[in-house]
Order: structure tokens, then C-alpha cells, then sequence
């Protein structure tokens, strides 16, 4: 059986691509797996860039074989087209699927804020952030 191809989207970095595979069997028809599928990234070179990551199960109960993961695209994706691999066994036959997502210029490798603070004070305005890889930012008035 031939492998499935999607297409997931272009995005910047910092973003979260929803990388999903939903798991067929030979005869297409959508089935648990006997684990939980591997993912592996890969980038325009045919460098690993993800290896092995464990997709947990999106849906459950009401999509069966429906599998999701959110890669952050930090500072190891530049831009350029990428290759996500899903590897998953069902009934003792080892499957596939592929799909392709991009990167595009813009955005930044820290993600986006996941908390944010604001502070006004007689002296200065004040900004404490987090980001996605929990990196602590603080800015001070003017330059917020």
C-alpha cells in the first residue's frame, strides 16, 4: 500500500503546526493502531530534525485512529518545506503516511506569549512576558 500525502499548511516561525494522521488500514478503513504512531520531521536536505516523536490520540472516543501533535517551530525550522513522517501498526503491517508543511519568513523562534504582565509605576511602564519555550521577557517604557 502506498503511503498517504497531505498537505499541512504554511506557517512562521514560533507557530504550532497541527500535525494530524488518521490511521487506516490496508483496506482504508479508519482503525486504532496497535501503538501510538511516530512521527519524524524532516527537512528539505533529508535531515531528522524530530525523531520518534509519540503522537497522543486527538478526538477520542468519537474519531477512531485519530492521531495529533503540535510541533513548535522553533529555531531548528528556517524557512523551507518540511516532511512529516507518521509510522504506525496496524495488524502486524507497518504504515505510512506523509505530508509536507512550510515555513515562511516572519514570526519568531520563542513562539508567542503564553502569559503577560503589565506594570505601571511612577517611573516607568513595564512589560514581563513568557514565551512558548518559557524565555522571560521584560520591557520598560518606551520601548515596549
Amino acid at each position: 500500500m502506498k503511503p498517504r500525502w497531505y498537505w499541512y499548511g504554511l506557517y512562521r516561525q514560533g507557530d504550532r503546526a497541527p500535525l494530524d494522521v488518521q490511521c487506516v488500514s490496508t483496506s482504508s478503513v479508519p482503525t486504532d493502531p496497535s501503538s501510538q504512531p511516530l512521527l519524524r520531521i524532516y527537512n528539505s536536505s533529508g535531515t531528522i530534525l524530530v525523531t520518534d516523536q509519540r503522537v497522543p490520540p486527538k478526538a477520542r472516543p468519537t474519531r477512531t485512529g485519530l492521531f495529533g501533535y503540535d510541533q513548535l517551530l522553533d529555531s531548528n525550522f528556517g524557512t523551507g518545506l518540511y516532511t512529516a513522517k507518521f509510522n504506525y501498526t496496524i495488524g502486524g503491517v507497518t504504515l505510512s503516511q506523509l505530508g509536507m508543511f512550510g515555513v515562511v519568513a516572519g514570526g519568531n523562534s520563542q513562539g508567542a506569549y503564553t502569559s503577560l504582565m503589565f506594570y505601571d509605576r511612577p517611573h516607568a511602564d513595564f512589560l514581563v512576558g513568557e514565551t512558548e519555550d518559557t524565555t522571560l521577557e521584560f520591557r520598560r517604557n518606551p520601548y515596549l
